[in-house]
């Protein structure tokens, strides 16, 4: 007993300096410690996977505790959805397949394992009348629900190209949620690639990036707007080292600024060290960016 008391004590500190006090460190050896208590601490478990995935982005650390937690607590549905993100993000593609089916099982009602499972039909799959009927379903539920509108919206414009009726979702998800800065960045993107409105997509970016200053896309959309339609290089390369420092090892923002560097300010070979620095982390994805880059040119891009 007393060590499932300080087990909880743990978890409870560890709560308070990870929501609180951002100190996601200090929060991380508070849940170590708490689990060393007592390791079948489902609360513990639990907050210390959504830690590493969602802050510390340590996904193989969050798969490890969230195949913890789900052996012998196999009815959490939210950690088994949230499960199926981390197995996504590490490209264990069936396997979160599976998570998400299983949540959906155990909850036919959860519009975030909905929406979950239909972006990885969308994006990985490309079974878009699968991931339609998903994100139907999700918005007969909540029809209000910015971030299932601004999903369909993305399926509804990439793979229908319907614009119109993409821009009307995303501006339906603002009216629903105005500071959902998903929604801000893809109307902002749409605005610029198909209506050539560069004087709101510029506002919706600035309020995105207002709104929540450490999101990565918004802040690298940014950065390629004000490169390639306002000119501005100095402000450009500053939004870039400010994505860089968010999120290191983004593909698309490494290269990018590697397009800046290059083209820009002709350092080349600082260039090349960035595009191979990308190639060195994820060769496959590296090498599209840069061939699409030779082909087209560099262009506003969509960061998911």
């Amino acid at each position: 007993r007393a060590r499932r008391h300080r087990s909880d004590v743990f978890s409870v500190y560890g709560d308070f300096l990870a929501e609180k006090k951002r100190d996601y460190d200090g929060a991380s050896r508070a849940f170590r410690e708490s689990l060393k208590a007592y390791p079948h601490n489902k609360v513990s478990l639990h907050s210390f996977a959504k830690l590493a995935m969602q802050k510390l982005m340590d996904y193989k650390l969050a798969e490890i505790l969230y195949r913890e937690l789900l052996s012998f607590a196999p009815e959490e549905h939210q950690a088994c959805r949230e499960y199926g993100t981390c197995l996504q993000i590490l490209g264990k593609y069936a396997e979160a397949e599976q998570a998400y089916k299983r949540a959906l099982r155990m909850d036919p009602a959860d519009v975030s394992a909905m929406v979950s499972y239909a972006t990885l039909l969308q994006s990985v799959r490309v079974e878009i009348e699968g991931a339609d009927l998903l994100y139907q379903s999700a918005l007969e539920l909540e029809p209000q629900n910015a971030a299932v509108l601004t999903n369909y919206g993305t399926l509804i414009e990439e793979f229908r190209g319907d614009y119109a009726t993409a821009e009307k979702m995303y501006r339906t998800a603002l009216e629903a949620n105005p500071a959902d800065v998903p929604a801000m960045c893809h109307l902002a993107l749409l605005l610029v690639d198909v209506e050539a409105n560069m004087t709101e997509a510029e506002l919706l970016l600035k309020t995105a990036i207002a709104t929540e200053p450490s999101h990565h896309p918004a802040v690298s959309n940014m950065a390629m707007f004000q490169y390639l339609v306002r000119k501005n290089l100095d402000y450009s390369e500053k939004l870039y080292k400010t994505a860089l420092r968010l999120e290191p090892h983004d593909i698309g923002t490494i290269i990018n600024y590697g397009c800046l560097l290059e083209e820009g300010r002709r350092k080349r070979t600082e260039a090349q060290a960035l595009f191979n620095y990308a190639m060195k982390i994820a060769p496959k994805q590296a090498k599209q960016y840069l061939e699409q880059r030779e082909v087209y040119g560099p262009k506003v891009e969509e960061l998911v």
